[in-house]
Parts: C-alpha cells; sequence; structure tokens
C-alpha cells in the first residue's frame, strides 16, 4: 500500500507540474483574482433559482477550470458541500452540469482537510451517476481521498476495478478486472478488515450494475458481494446493520422491485429472498419469513416468482394473494415490497401466454387493496383510474385492475349520510323506482372483514406517500416510482379535510368516530374519485388535423373511454343505495348513447359494458336498463342495434339470473322482440346492403332472446308469451311467418327444458291441453277444406253453347287446409313433450307421472293419422319413449301404433323416397319407433310376414350410404329377440361383405357389431366356418379400410370366441396373419395384425404352441430373407407374450438371430447417409428389415428375460453385442435406433462402477475373472477402447444430417452415460494438460490438490488408452469438446433446427450436475460456449424453447459452481467470443482490400438474401391481415 501511495503522489505531482505549465494567458490572468471569483461563484450558486439555465452553465464550466489553483481549505469545504447538493438533487434539472461538478471537486478534493462528512454523498453518488466518464471522474475522486487517507487505498482500488473499461475495445468492460474487484471485495468482508464507512460506496457501485448492467457475469459478481456483506453484518451489530442493510440494500431493493428490467428485478427479488433468510428475525421481514420463504424450492414464493417456467411464477403469485387475504403479511411489506413486483407485471405484460400471470398479479394487488386503511387504498385507486385514459395498450388489463380494487373495498359506509340536494353529486339524475329483493334491506352493506381497521379515523402523515417511505439517508430515484400521485390538488384538499376531522374525532365518542369515518370516505368518493372518473367518461377528443384521421382517433378515445363505467358501477354499488339511485341514471344513458355510435367496434365495447355492469347491478336493476335501452334507440339502424343488444345483454347476464327474475320485464322483451321478427326491422334484413352495412342485422338474435326469456320466466307468464307470435300468426297466414313462429315456439321450448320451475306435472297438463284442444281442430279444418274442394270443383254452366268466362290469371288460387296455428301449436307441444321423455324429466317409478302419462297414448296414436307429416313424425318420435314405459294403455293400443308404423313406412320407406326433408323426419321416426316397439315390448309377437317386410327395408337402408342410421338399429333389435326367417341369412350375409367393403368407418363398424353378435347367438354349425373364411380371405383386401375392419373383427373373435374352437382353428388363424404380417405395406395394419396375434397366442394350448414354434425355427432356417423376417417377427410376438418363460426357449433362438445379424458386413468406421422409411428398394431393402426386426426381438428377449448377465449365454450373448455395435453405424436409421437401445438396455443392466473398474483394471474386477477361467462380459473386454468408440459412435448419430427425434434421445441417453464413466474413470486431481483453454483463474479456483487423494484406493491404469484421430485422448474434455463442435456446427448451417442443440444443452446439464462443484470448473468453460451462444442470441432465431433451456441450464450449473466461479468462467467466454468476433471482422475488413470482388459478390448475395426475408415477410403480414379481415 505504501508502494502504490508514494507512485500515486508522484504521478499527482507530475500531473499538478504538467497542469501548472499548460496554464493558458487567459488563466494567468484570473490567478490573482481566483478568491475573488471563487467568493461570487459561491454566492451565485447558492441562490439555485437566481441565474439563468446559461449563466448558471457557465458559472459551472469556469468553476471547473479555475477549481485546480485553489488551495484554500475551507473555501474548498464549502465548495464541495455545495456542489455535491446539487448531483444529489432527485430531478434531472442539473444532469447536464454533472461532469463539471464532478471535476471540481475533483480538483478540490486535495485542497480540502476535512472530508469525512463528504464521504456519504460521494458514495451515493456511485448510485446516481451513469455516464461513463462521469463515474471515471468519481472513481479518481476516491483516489484523491485514498492518498490523503491511506487507509481508503484498497477500496477505492477496488472501485476503480468494478468501473474500469476494456483499453482494446471500444465501450467493452474490463471482465477480468471487474471481477478481480469484487472477489477482492468479498475477501475484504471475509477477513474482517473493513469499517462501516468504506463498504458504503461499494454496495451502492454494486446496487448500481444490478438495476443497470445487461452482463450476466457482473451482475452475478455484484449480487455475490451483497450476498457476502449480508452473511458479515450480524443484526446485532446495530450501526452497520443500520446503515449497510436497512439504509442501503432495503432501498436498493426497492428500486429494484420496481424496475422496468426483468433481469434487475428477479435479481433484487434473489436479494430479498437473502434478507428475509439472514435477518428472520427482524420486524421488517418476519413475516414475509414465515408466510412467503420455505426450505423447499418447490413452494418458496422468492424462488418461484424469478422461475422461468411461467406456471411456477403464476403459481408464486397466488400463493402471494392468497398470504395478502389471510392477513399473514404487514402492510409495510407490501406496500414497499410485494405490491410494486405485482405492478411490474401488470404493467409489463407482452403476449397472450402471460394472461393467467396478469390475472394471478392482478388477484395480489386486489388482496393488498383489501389490507390497506383508506388513505392507502384511495392513493391506490386513483394511480390506476389515472391509467385508464392514457394507455390504450393493455386497456383491458388496466380496467380489470380496477375493478379488482373496487371489488375489495372493505369499508363499512353504513353510517354515512349522503348528499340532500342533487347539486351535491355529479351526474344527479332522475331518481329510480326499484323493488328491494326479498330478505334483503335497501340500504344494508357488506360488513367489513375482521383486521381491517375501519373505525376510526385515519391521519396519513404529510408530505409523505402513504404507499412508500423511505428511511433516511437515501435520496436517490434511479427508477420509475410506481405508485406515484402527479395530482396534488386533491390530496391537500384531503389533507386538509383529515387534518380538521382528526383533531374534531378526538372529542367524539367511538360511534361518532365511526359515523365520521364512514362520512369522510363516502365525502372522499363522491367528491374527488366519481368525479374523475366521471370525467374519464365524458372527455371528448381535441386532436386536429384531418376530419377522417380524427374521426378514428374519436372512435378510439370513445372505446377507451366507455368500459369506465364499470368501475364506476362497481364503485357505486358499495356506496349507500340512494347514493346509488342518484348517480345510476345518468351513468346509463352515457353507456347506451354510446350503443347509437356508427362504429361498430364502439358499440361493441359499449355492449359488452352494459352487459357487466348489468352484471354487476343485478336482476333488481335489469327492468331499467332495458328500457333505457329502448327509450334511446328508437329508429333505422338503432332497432337492430337494439334487439341484438337486448340478446347480448340477457346472455351474459343470465349466470346470475334466476327463475322468475324477468317477470317484470316481460312485457318489455316481447315489445322489442316483436318488432324485430315481424316488424320493419324483418323487411329490412331482406335487403342486402342494409345488412351488409349493419352487422347486428345479419343474423336475428331475437330467437335465443325468446329462449332466454322462456329459462328465466314463471310458469304462469308462459301463454302471455306465446300468444304473441300465435296472435301475429292469426293475423297473417304466410309461409315466412309460419317459419318464423315455428322457429320461436322451438326456442321457448329449449328454455322450458332448463327452467325449474316447470315441474313434470305441470308440464304434462300444458302439453296435454294443447294437444287435446288442437286435434279436433285439425280434424274439423280437414273437413271443411274438403268440402270446399269439392264444391268447388262442381260445374258451373251446363249450356254448352254459352261462351266461357275467360280464365282468371295465374289459375286456381291454392286453398288453405285449415287453420295453421293449430298444426304449429301441436307440433310444439309434441316437440316439449318429446324433449322432456328425452331428458327423463318423467320418473317411470312413480305412480303419479304414469296415471298422467297414459292418457297419452291414446293422443299419439291419433295424432300418426294426422295429415301434418311434421305432427305425426313428432308423435313417432314420442312413442318412441313412451312405448318403454309400463303404461297399461300400451296393451290396448299397440296393435294399431305398429299398424299405423307399418303403413307410414310402406307409403314412405320404399326405394328411391326422398332423403331429405320432412318426409325423410317421418321415415326416420317411423323407424325408430319400429325399432323400440320390436326390441322393448316383447308383448308384441311380430309376424313372419311383418319381418319380412322388415328385412326388406332393412336391406334396402344398409345399401343406401344416406339410409344407414335407421337400419343398423333395427336390425340389432330383430337380432336382440333372436327372431328367425329364411332372408335373415341371406341379410347377414351382405352385412358381412359390407363389413369389409364399405368406405365408412361408421357403417363397418355397425356391420362387424351385428355379424358379431348373429355368430355369437344364432346356431350356424357348419357355417360358421364360411364366415370365419370370409374373413380370413379378406385379410389382403386392397383398401387399407377393409383390412383393418377384418383384423379388427379377428381381434373381436378371439376375445368373445370359446378357446376350445380358437384352440382347434390355431393354425388357421396363426399363419395367415404372420403372413400378412409380412407382406402388409401398412404401419398401422401390422400393428394391428400384431396385436391381434398377441390376443390369439394366449388362448392356445401347450401342443398347438409348440407347433407354431416348431413353423418358426422352420422359418429361421429358410434360405429366403423374407422367411427369415417372417421369423423374426413371430419370435418377437411370442416374447412378448410369454414374458419370462421364454427362458427354456433362449438356446434355441439365440443363434438363429446370430445367424441373422452375421448377414450384415458394412464398414466399420462409415458415416454415411441415414435410409429413412420407404428407401432403398433394392436387394438390400429385405436385408435392413431382416436386421431391424432382428434387433428388434432381441430387445424384447433382453428386456423379458435374465440374458445379459447369465454365464450359460456370456459366449453368444458376446458375439451378438459385437454385431450390434458393428450395426451402430448402419446407414437404415430404423436399424440404428434399435442398435442404440439395445446398446442402453445393456448399460441399464451393468452399473456405472462396474464399467468403471474395468477400464481401470482393479484388483477383484476382469483379472480375477480370467485367472478363474470365466468368460468376461463383453462390456467389460477392452472397456476404456470400447467407450471412446461408443462416445464417437453415438456423436455421429447426433451429427447426421436428417436427425429424428427418437435417435436423438437415445443417443443423448447414451453419452450421458458414458460422459459419467468417463468422469469417474479419471483418477482424481488429475485433468488433462489442455483444460480450460487457458484459463487459469478458473482452473486455480476448482482445481483438487494431490493430497486429497491419499487415502484413494490404489488405482492402476490400464495399458490399452483410447486415442482419438490426431492422438487425442478420448476422454471427458474430447467428448465435451465434440458435443460443443456439433451444436456449433448446427448453428451456423440449420440455426432454425434446435434439435440438436437442445440435446446438447441437455447433455451438458447432466454432465454438470455428475461433475458436482469439486469438478466442474476445470471443464466450465468448454460447457459454457454452447450455452453462451444461446443466451446472447437476442432475436431467438431457433425458438423460444432453446433459449429457455439455456437460461435453466445456466441456472443451475450457477447452483453447482457457485456464483464466484461461474462469473470467471462466463467472463471468459464472453471475451473469448468477442475477441474471435473482433478478429473475423478485421479478417473481413482485410479480404476487402486485398479481394474486392470477393468482397462485392458477398455483399451481393447478403443483400439479396436481405431482399427475399423481406419479401417472406410482407407476404405473411398480408396473409395474416386477410385472415383477420374473414374473421
Amino acid at each position: 500500500l505504501n508502494n502504490g501511495r508514494r507512485k500515486e503522489e508522484e504521478e499527482e505531482e507530475e500531473e499538478e507540474s504538467t497542469s501548472l505549465e499548460q496554464v493558458t494567458p487567459g488563466e494567468r490572468l484570473v490567478l490573482p483574482f481566483i478568491s475573488t471569483i471563487l467568493h461570487y461563484l459561491d454566492a451565485s450558486i447558492q441562490h439555485r433559482g437566481g441565474a439563468s439555465p446559461k449563466l448558471l452553465n457557465l458559472q459551472f464550466v469556469v468553476l471547473s477550470r479555475i477549481s485546480r489553483f485553489v488551495s484554500d481549505p475551507k473555501q474548498s469545504v464549502l465548495l464541495i458541500g455545495l456542489l455535491l447538493s446539487y448531483l444529489l438533487h432527485p430531478g434531472k434539472k442539473y444532469k447536464q452540469h454533472e461532469m463539471d461538478i464532478l471535476q471540481t471537486i475533483q480538483h478540490l478534493i486535495p485542497a480540502a482537510e476535512e472530508l469525512t462528512s463528504f464521504f456519504r454523498p460521494l458514495s451515493q453518488l456511485f448510485l446516481s451517476v451513469s455516464e461513463r466518464s462521469s463515474r471515471n471522474i468519481l472513481c479518481n475522486i476516491f483516489m484523491k481521498i485514498a492518498l490523503k487517507v491511506p487507509i481508503w487505498l484498497p477500496f477505492a482500488d477496488i472501485l476503480s476495478k468494478t468501473n474500469s473499461w476494456d483499453k482494446d475495445r471500444l465501450d467493452e468492460p474490463d471482465y477480468t478486472a471487474r471481477l478481480a474487484g469484487y472477489s477482492e471485495a468479498r475477501q475484504l468482508l471475509r477477513i474482517g478488515q473493513w469499517e462501516v464507512v468504506h463498504q458504503v460506496p461499494i454496495l451502492y457501485n454494486a446496487i448500481f450494475f444490478l438495476l443497470n448492467s445487461d452482463d450476466m457475469s457482473i451482475r452475478d459478481a455484484a449480487a455475490g458481494y451483497l450476498s457476502e456483506l449480508m452473511a458479515c453484518v450480524k443484526q446485532d451489530n446495530q450501526e452497520a446493520f443500520q446503515t449497510l442493510v436497512l439504509n442501503i440494500v432495503v432501498n436498493g431493493v426497492k428500486l429494484g422491485v420496481r424496475s422496468k428490467l426483468e433481469t434487475a428485478r428477479l435479481e433484487f427479488v434473489g436479494i430479498l429472498s437473502e434478507l428475509v433468510r439472514t435477518y428472520p428475525t427482524h420486524p421488517k421481514f418476519s413475516d414475509m419469513a414465515a408466510s412467503l420463504s420455505c426450505k423447499d424450492p418447490e413452494v418458496d414464493f422468492f424462488e418461484n416468482v424469478r422461475h422461468i417456467q411461467l406456471h411456477r411464477r403464476t403459481r408464486s403469485l397466488r400463493r402471494l394473494a392468497e398470504a395478502c387475504s389471510a392477513g399473514s403479511l404487514s402492510l409495510p411489506s407490501i406496500l414497499t415490497f410485494l405490491l410494486p413486483l405485482a405492478a411490474q407485471v401488470i404493467f409489463g405484460v407482452q403476449s397472450n401466454a402471460e394472461q393467467n400471470l396478469v390475472a394471478e398479479a392482478i388477484g395480489v394487488v386486489g388482496a393488498a387493496a383489501r389490507q390497506m386503511r383508506w388513505p392507502q387504498y384511495s392513493f391506490l385507486l386513483r394511480h390506476y383510474m389515472r391509467q385508464l385514459p392514457k394507455k390504450q395498450l393493455n386497456h383491458k388489463v388496466f380496467i380489470k385492475t380496477v375493478v379488482a380494487i373496487l371489488d375489495a373495498f372493505h369499508f363499512d359506509l353504513s353510517l354515512a349520510t349522503p348528499p340532500g340536494h342533487p347539486a351535491d353529486s355529479v351526474g344527479a339524475g332522475k331518481d329510480m323506482e326499484v323493488e328491494p329483493e326479498k330478505g334483503v334491506e335497501p340500504d344494508k352493506v357488506v360488513e367489513p372483514e375482521k383486521g381491517v381497521e375501519s373505525d376510526k379515523v385515519v391521519e396519513p402523515e404529510k408530505g409523505v406517500d402513504p404507499a412508500e417511505q423511505e428511511p433516511e439517508g437515501t435520496s436517490v430515484g434511479t427508477s420509475e416510482v410506481i405508485l406515484m400521485d402527479t395530482e396534488k390538488e386533491d390530496e391537500q384538499l384531503e389533507e386538509e379535510e383529515e387534518e380538521g376531522e382528526g383533531k374534531e374525532a378526538a372529542r367524539l365518542s367511538p360511534e361518532e368516530q365511526k359515523r365520521l369515518t364512514a362520512q369522510h370516505i363516502h365525502d372522499s368518493i363522491v367528491r374527488t374519485v366519481l368525479p374523475r372518473l366521471q370525467a374519464v367518461l365524458t372527455k371528448q377528443s381535441e386532436l386536429p388535423g384531418h376530419k377522417l384521421s380524427k374521426m378514428q382517433h374519436v372512435e378510439e378515445a370513445e372505446m377507451l373511454r366507455v368500459p369506465v363505467a364499470i368501475a364506476m358501477t362497481k364503485l357505486l354499488m358499495s356506496l349507500p343505495e340512494s347514493t346509488l339511485h342518484t348517480h345510476l341514471p345518468n351513468l346509463l344513458m352515457k353507456v347506451c348513447h354510446s350503443l347509437k355510435n356508427r362504429s361498430r367496434d364502439v358499440r361493441d365495447v359499449a355492449r359488452e359494458t352494459l352487459v357487466k355492469m348489468a352484471t354487476i347491478l343485478g336482476s333488481r336493476y335489469l327492468q331499467y336498463v332495458i328500457k333505457e335501452m329502448k327509450e334511446l334507440l328508437t329508429r333505422g339502424y338503432q332497432l337492430h342495434v337494439l334487439a341484438f343488444s337486448l340478446h347480448s345483454l340477457l346472455k351474459g347476464v343470465s349466470p346470475v339470473l334466476k327463475e322468475g327474475d324477468l317477470d317484470s320485464c316481460m312485457q318489455l322483451i316481447s315489445m322489442i322482440v316483436k318488432e324485430d321478427l315481424f316488424g320493419l326491422p324483418a323487411e329490412e334484413r331482406e335487403i342486402g346492403e342494409l345488412v351488409a352495412k349493419i352487422p347486428e342485422s345479419k343474423t336475428p338474435r331475437s330467437l335465443n332472446t325468446y329462449e332466454i326469456a322462456a329459462q328465466f320466466l314463471s310458469p304462469h307468464l308462459l301463454p302471455d308469451l306465446l300468444s304473441v307470435s300465435k296472435q301475429v300468426l292469426e293475423e297473417k297466414q304466410n309461409a315466412r311467418v309460419a317459419r318464423v313462429v315455428e322457429e320461436v315456439f322451438r326456442r321457448v321450448g329449449q328454455g322450458i327444458m332448463r327452467n325449474s320451475l316447470f315441474t313434470a306435472p305441470a308440464l304434462l297438463v300444458f302439453v296435454h291441453g294443447l294437444v287435446r284442444e288442437s286435434i279436433p281442430l285439425l280434424a274439423s279444418n280437414t273437413g271443411v277444406t274438403t268440402t270446399l274442394v269439392q264444391s268447388s270443383a262442381l260445374p258451373q254452366r251446363s249450356n254448352i253453347y254459352l261462351i266461357p268466362p275467360a280464365p282468371a290469371r295465374g289459375g286456381h288460387k291454392p286453398v288453405s287446409r285449415g287453420n295453421m296455428a293449430a298444426h304449429i301449436v301441436t307440433e310444439f307441444a309434441l316437440h316439449l313433450f318429446q324433449m322432456n321423455l328425452k331428458h327423463n324429466k318423467f320418473d317411470s317409478s312413480s305412480e303419479q307421472h304414469l296415471g298422467m302419462l297414459d292418457p297419452f297414448v291414446s293422443l299419439l296414436s291419433q295424432s300418426l293419422s294426422s295429415q301434418d307429416i311434421k305432427v305425426t313424425s313428432r308423435a313417432a318420435l314420442c312413442l318412441v319413449w313412451v312405448v318403454r314405459m309400463p303404461l297399461p294403455s300400451l296393451v290396448t293400443q299397440i296393435g294399431s301404433i305398429a299398424t299405423s308404423l307399418f303403413d307410414i313406412l310402406r307409403r314412405y320407406a320404399r326405394a328411391g323416397a326422398a332423403v331429405v326433408g320432412n318426409n325423410r323426419e317421418l321415415v326416420v321416426a317411423a323407424f325408430k319407433a319400429m325399432t323400440v316397439v320390436v326390441r322393448d315390448f316383447p308383448q308384441y309377437e311380430v309376424e313372419e310376414e311383418e319381418l319380412r317386410h322388415l328385412l326388406t327395408f332393412v336391406e334396402e337402408d344398409i345399401m343406401d350410404y344416406r339410409r344407414h342410421s335407421t337400419a343398423f338399429p333395427l336390425l340389432k333389435a330383430i337380432l336382440g329377440r333372436k327372431l328367425i326367417v329364411k332372408e335373415l341369412y341371406e341379410v347377414m350375409q351382405k352385412v358381412a361383405q359390407l363389413s369389409i367393403t364399405s368406405d365408412s368407418d361408421g357403417v363397418r363398424s355397425q356391420c362387424r357389431q351385428a355379424v358379431l353378435q348373429f355368430l355369437l347367438d344364432y346356431p350356424l354349425g357348419k357355417k360358421l366356418q364360411t364366415y370365419l373364411e370370409l374373413y380370413i380371405k379378406n385379410l389382403g383386401y386392397e383398401e387399407q379400410s377393409g383390412r383393418e375392419s377384418v383384423i379388427e373383427f379377428l381381434v373381436i373373435v378371439f376375445k368373445k370366441f370359446p378357446e376350445k374352437v380358437l384352440n382347434r382353428d390355431a393354425s388357421f388363424f396363426f399363419v395367415p396373419l404372420v403372413s400378412q404380417l409380412v407382406n402388409d405395406e401398412s404401419s398401422s395394419c401390422r400393428q394391428m395384425i400384431a396385436e391381434a396375434i398377441k390376443t390369439l397366442l394366449p388362448k392356445v394350448d401347450t401342443v398347438r404352441r409348440s407347433e407354431i414354434v416348431s413353423l418358426i425355427q422352420l422359418w429361421f432356417g429358410h434360405d429366403k430373407l423374407l422367411h427369415k423376417r417372417l421369423a423374426a417377427q413371430s419370435l418377437g410376438l411370442l416374447v412378448e407374450m410369454e414374458g419370462k418363460a421364454f427362458e427354456k426357449r433362449l438356446s434355441t433362438f439365440l443363434p438363429s438371430l446370430l445367424t441373422c445379424l452375421d448377414l450384415y458386413r458394412g464398414e466399420e468406421d462409415g458415416e454415411g447417409v441415414i435410409v429413412e422409411e420407404g428407401e432403398g428398394a433394392g436387394p438390400t431393402h429385405h436385408l435392413d428389415h431382416l436386421l431391424f426386426y432382428s434387433l428388434l426381438t432381441l430387445e424384447k428377449v433382453a428386456s423379458h428375460c435374465t440374458l445379459i448377465k447369465c454365464p450359460a449365454h456370456t459366449e453368444v450373448m458376446n458375439r451378438l453385442w459385437g454385431r450390434v455395435h458393428g450395426l451402430l453405424l448402419h446407414p437404415h436409421t430404423w436399424v440404428r435406433l434399435s442398435a442404440s437401445r439395445l446398446i442402453g438396455v445393456l448399460f441399464a443392466s451393468y452399473g456405472m462402477e462396474e464399467v468403471v473398474e474395468a477400464m481401470c483394471g482393479k484388483v477383484g474386477g476382469v483379472r480375477s475373472r480370467k485367472e478363474r477361467g470365466v468368460v468376461t462380459e463383453y462390456i467389460l473386454q477392452e472397456s476404456r477402447t470400447k467407450v471412446g468408440d461408443l462416445c464417437h459412435v453415438f456423436c455421429v448419430h447426433l451429427n447426421a444430417a436428417e436427425l429424428q427425434a427418437e435417435l436423438a434421445s437415445q443417443a443423448l441417453k447414451n453419452l450421458v452415460f458414458l460422459a459419467r464413466v468417463l468422469h469417474r474413470s479419471q483418477p482424481k486431481g488429475i485433468f488433462p494438460e489442455n483444460v480450460g483453454h487457458g484459463d487459469s483463474a478458473v482452473q486455480s479456483v476448482g482445481g483438487t490438490s494431490d493430497e486429497e487423494n491419499g487415502e484413494e484406493e490404489e488405482v492402476v491404469i490400464s495399458t490399452t488408452t483410447a486415442v482419438a484421430k490426431g492422438g487425442k485422448p478420448r476422454d471427458l474434455l474430447w467428448l465435451i469438446q465434440k458435443m460443443c463442435r456439433i451444436a456449433t456446427l448446427e448453428a451456423g448451417n440449420h440455426p432454425k433446427e434446435p434439435l440438436k442443440r437442445l440435446c446438447v444443452l441437455k447433455w451438458i446439464a447432466a454432465v454438470s450436475q455428475d461433475l458436482g462443484s469439486e469438478d466442474i470448473a476445470p471443464y466450465l468453460v468448454h460447457l459454457l460456449r454452447p450455452v453462451h451462444r444461446e443466451l446472447t442470441d437476442a432475436n431467438k432465431t431457433a425458438g423460444e424453447e432453446l433459449h429457455l433451456l439455456a437460461q435453466e441450464v445456466v441456472e443451475m450449473m450457477k447452483e453447482v459452481c457457485g456464483k464466484e466461479i461461474f462469473s470467471k468462467a462466463y467472463a471468459v467466454v464472453h471475451q473469448s467470443v468477442a475477441a474471435t468476433r473482433e478478429r473475423r471482422r478485421k479478417a473481413q475488413a482485410h479480404q476487402a482490400v486485398v479481394d474486392p470482388v470477393m468482397s462485392i459478390l458477398r455483399k451481393r448475395k447478403k443483400n439479396q438474401l436481405k431482399v427475399v426475408s423481406k419479401k417472406r415477410k410482407i407476404l405473411v403480414q398480408h396473409r395474416q391481415a386477410r385472415r383477420w379481415q374473414k374473421v
């Protein structure tokens, strides 16, 4: 230190002498008057507002020029104190003078004597000063202080190092010096050679870099210093703890959690976690230590809130909201740390993927607001309300936040007295007459929750932000303060009122204090909050410019303003009811007025807002909302908007409605929907141009409105609802009106089905009355119609000589068949009856229900004879359900019902009949009813003639693809009754054929079920073999769907048929199936055949299975490759079925598998092109498949049997493993994958320790086996060479041109195992010579000494060493470099394909975890290179998944090796990459001079690629725009 001090003094003296020699002539002139000038400048600068900005700037410049000539100590001290006050000013007013002020202070420091009072202010500048030159001057100031106060020298040196910059690269930090500086700071903390004042500047400096640095290694180093400081500063050391931790670190955390940079925010969350864990008993952190901190990282809030995975961050915020709601967190902790953290999530939302996270953050804000007192609550509410008119982006998020805050309104205002005069309220309107709900008092509000202090008059501290109170000694403001109030007038007014009320409350009783508090909150809301919301809602845009652009801006502003009404409604609901009635009318009128806007977007927003308001208000105010809409929307397009908005309103509030809530609104709803469906809007919808201009008129939503109205209607009002449409139908008897009325009745029926007030007895009475009244009316009308037609057909004249009258134009007019309303009403009643039957509204075990249902049988029987097809169809559909019930009338009426159904089928179900329309519906209904009669009514005896007719219908329908739905249920009903006629067998033959040849999956499935039921239930005898032969012959059907159907049927047969039958015909089934297994081209069919064989084999007895095994063995001995492949596949299926019992056949089939693998003779080091599926139709195609299935079978054998370590099969297995090793580089990817899986099975069978012992040749391992004459297993022979070869082979797999994900995953697993083996085979403390690649700092930190290995077991290195090409040993370093090379090649050649890099990063994570903190340091630089590349890719070219994985790997490596070692290694990698890039830039610049032609060609090619990329992006944007336009 002394030597350094002398050197600094000498340099200072040289600088002073040089500076005196370089004095300018102007400076020489003013030297005698320096004292006078300083007195003037001192007085002028002290009076800050007296000089203009230009004059003040000139004064600072002059002071910086003459300050080096100052020698008066007192004057220097005064000037330094004055100038520091400018620098510490919280605003940016004097930011431009920062350089001059610091230079002046630097010149004045040598002359000053008493510097102790300046240490703290100068230290604070390390947090506020951000310019590079200014920070350099600040470091020089501390160096000058160190010359005067020697104890400061090491700390000044640390400050200089941590702010140093690289001399060789522009704007590049000197990572080595900075990391060394932080390391020295941590070392000084550990040895305890420091005082509090010495750590203050270093601490501020570290907080600055945590807030602003974008380099990971620097942030980690700074965070490591803070962690070391907190570990050294104990809570009982009052001075250090108060100054360093509470005044600096805690305030730094306050700034950090408010930072806009996510990296800084997460770092300070980690520091807050350290604070909570280090000082769990301190009052400031005890609540967070008990509620949020946990030793389990899966539960700890601080670990999860900064986790990479989005769902864990979401879960942490949910836990924070629960802790806030439970009251386990103190209010200062919430306001200071946790609420700003949640607020940054709300402000910083960027994508739709973060919506769940934002929702939880809003929940945190609401839970925190529930714990606040009125000043903090009011402040928070006003803050977010101010964001509503400003933030167009994420405007809905701010609306939700304001609503959440209003939901948390927990103050009791029941004692507040609303203002008596309408003039006192904003937007006073007409009073509302609303009937109170039953059992609810009109003025009653929710009582406040326990623990909320709402019974005292709150007196906020003056001049202090209630959401944040900074401790003394901090005046920094580098980050945006989230909760900053900008409107001071309202705050001053509230403070004056609260001060007066507080003085008055001291003389009042507790009840009076509560009343005064409630009145104060009520008045504050009415005078401050509501006017501000009202101003936002009614604010008009004042933008100059073109009319169209201004109109667009006005629409956007309107869309932002309208949702503010939601917040106002939420707030009004918390106030007394009289205040709500005063303010709500005008609020509803303004929102409804926005529905008249010509812009569709504005109307959509207003409609959505109105729905939410109505939901908040409840059903009591729904009548008033609808009335307000009807009064404002009265003409033109507004009528369409009115009907559409009414439907949206009812649909939106339906979740909160109960049955009977719409009774008061029914008259208004009926008037609106009647006008929309039958009035002028209905006529306008037929005009295409109007429909195109008014989106609300495209589809009439009034039909849906009818459905919702019926759902929440009381039963006694149903006739009134139907009478409107019935009256219109009687007045306007035309087809269009009839269709509309039919649809109205159908929707009303659907609504009634969901109405719980309509009980079963009431519905039965209602339906029976409608049908009973309508059927006679239909009959009489029919007779009248017939008479009219006959009378009109009589001849008018008998004299042939008279000239007949001229025929009328248009011919005879069609005569009406009677009352149209009667048909529609009857159909509606039957439809309602059918829907209730279908949804089991009537209990078949209830005597009351059965007694009321019995009269319907005769009515339905009469309805089957109706002339109206729709009525007949509904009656048939009702019979489908009625026949299933035990009704007495069915016994007598079933004959006539069946006769009527047969008549309908004869008339309408003939060949060539209509397949669409009403006739089709009638036929389907008749078929369903007939099916139910045959199946569920056993008392009805089907005659043979009738059965033949039914089979004829079935046969016709199954051949017509449009009528399948009715044929199969009837056929199954016949089969279920086991009815037999001769024609049935012919029909079933056609059904069996159709189960194969049909194009429809559903038809094939239905046919298979029918055939299976027929085969199992009917006595067939020898005919059974005919059906089975039909399916066996069609195993090779030309269409894949047919083959799949055959296989599915055979699988069902194998499961359902008796084992005796299957055992008898085992060969009959097995041989064709196995043959098709080889010959079928479809992979799905082959898989299905394999499943079928595995289903068959367990049903076969031992004798038949032995025959099958002999057959497989015979196929293995055949010369043709197809037969061998057939044997290999069959053997694999047999192994899966027998499992461990297959071990008795190993000696028979292992040599056969070895013979198959011996057929391949490939190059040992071949790295040829991988052949995909379907390629290679030459002679090697069958050999590839044989090898693949042989390996697959061997894998099954190894998995199901004890084979790998069995001494009896060691010799054969060694030969097999050798063949498998040779097939790892086979050109076909299937073979490679199977061989890799087998090697993985081999690795799983042997522990790593066994392989390591074999590689190291330890005593008791391989040598002892050789001495005993026991054959050594394959992996234990020459293990080091084989491990190196396998590493090389699996790296070749990963580096393949066309890599598949499955092969990459298997290669990754194998490489992880091999890396662990190489790690454990490396003697401890001995590393390769070139490890670290020049990273001496990292090596020295992570290396191990030889003394640590003294107690280890003696290790004998094998004489056979695995050496790679080029003479490099195949050790762990070689494997790491090879894997990094694979990632580098993919990043350069295929930057958008991340598969290989994903595998490499996962492998790096596994290897790092295995190396541990002791051994990872020598390899850390190499492991970090691929990770660093992905972290520094700002564009995320390879996708988000790879970037997130790189972040996870980095965090894991930090935990393994520690932040200090990681920071050094990361800095080395960063500098190396920067040097490489710089070298490449220089090479390109050099080439541009040496070979300009090549340089021009490269630039031209680059520009062409840019043009192509730009065109592609424009095309994608146009496609997206067109897609959105269609939407």
